[in-house]
């Protein structure tokens, strides 16, 4: 059964890297994955969306194979991309006070958003990547020093996990009620950005309060609803943000070193993991979202990269897609 897909169809997220090792070898470990993958969009039993994160670490390879793996994901979607991590938050924050539940329409958009084989496109998403690369390689400088610095030296025990997840969590609660008082009260903030390590980056709550009100009409009364559903349930009202914390929160006390590549996975986990019945990414990833039972707490069948997982996600993808052979 499906979160969200109808007539036994599921939802698979593959993550970059996934899409990555199916384009590279096409006919070795990764081919039988990749021909029930195909068999189960014809047979109309799965789904695999896009992101916009996607297109942009496409865009790092080379024009012809960033064309050629685009055109795959495409015939594996459906032509459905998932929305962007902010798009994804405000829209949650909205249906949990009007009491709506999710569809794949409110998650997802219909047709392709960026077509790569437009003149120039594929320039514009390498400059964004480079640009946001550096500016969270800069960010991170300082942070990935005091973390090489203070390794090893605390004892990772579930109850110094458990505390860090929970500052965290309220670090961004209480930044989500900052800007939802505001607005309660007519007042829709700007576009703010935070300094942070000398540079400036948007405020992610604010941003999330502008989508919430220009896309979905949020209103004052809503915004005032919204606040007392934060103050009771914390950031678990908005699913996307605290899957974002929650990582955040245990790469921090991992004390690992956190790259660009890091923070497109995150964006892309958190807004898909809420929807998706399956999900394929790295085995470091896949060991983070067991370590706080993300995976459990959201439904989501998550597999690795690794030998043995490829093995495992055959296994099903065949049970899937031929039901009756097993």
């Amino acid at each position: 059964m499906s979160k969200y897909m109808k007539h036994g169809m599921k939802l698979i997220y593959l993550d970059q890297c996934a899409t990555s090792e199916i384009y590279r070898d096409p006919n070795g470990k990764w081919a039988e994955i990749r021909s029930l993958l195909h068999q189960g969009v014809k047979k109309k039993r799965l789904m695999c969306p896009r992101s916009i994160e996607h297109f942009i670490e496409t865009s790092s390879l080379a024009d012809g194979q960033a064309i050629a793996l685009d055109d795959e994901l495409h015939q594996l979607s459906f032509g459905r991309s998932f929305l962007p991590e902010a798009d994804t938050a405000a829209m949650q924050l909205v249906a949990s006070v009007r009491g709506k539940r999710m569809t794949i329409d409110d998650f997802t958009r219909k047709n392709d958003s960026v077509n790569i084989r437009k003149p120039g496109v594929l320039t514009l998403l390498r400059d964004i990547k480079e640009q946001f690369d550096e500016t969270i390689e800069n960010v991170n400088r300082p942070v990935n020093l005091v973390r090489k610095l203070s390794r090893g030296q605390t004892r990772l025990t579930d109850d110094v996990k458990k505390s860090m997840v929970g500052i965290i969590k309220d670090q961004h609660k209480q930044q989500l009620v900052e800007r939802l008082t505001p607005l309660s009260l007519g007042i829709v903030p700007e576009v703010d950005v935070r300094n942070v390590g000398g540079l400036t980056v948007p405020d992610w709550a604010g941003y999330l309060c502008i989508l919430a009100v220009r896309n979905h009409g949020f209103s004052p009364n809503e915004a005032e609803t919204a606040l007392n559903i934060i103050r009771a349930e914390g950031i678990d009202a908005v699913p996307t943000v605290t899957i974002r914390a929650e990582i955040a929160a245990l790469v921090a006390v991992l004390n690992v070193k956190d790259e660009p590549r890091d923070q497109w996975d995150i964006m892309r986990i958190a807004s898909t993991l809420p929807y998706a019945d399956v999900m394929v990414t790295d085995g470091g990833r896949q060991a983070e979202m067991r370590q706080l039972n993300l995976d459990r707490r959201f439904e989501c069948e998550v597999f690795a990269t690794r030998r043995k997982e490829q093995e495992r996600l055959s296994d099903f993808l065949h049970k899937l897609v031929h039901p009756s052979s097993r």
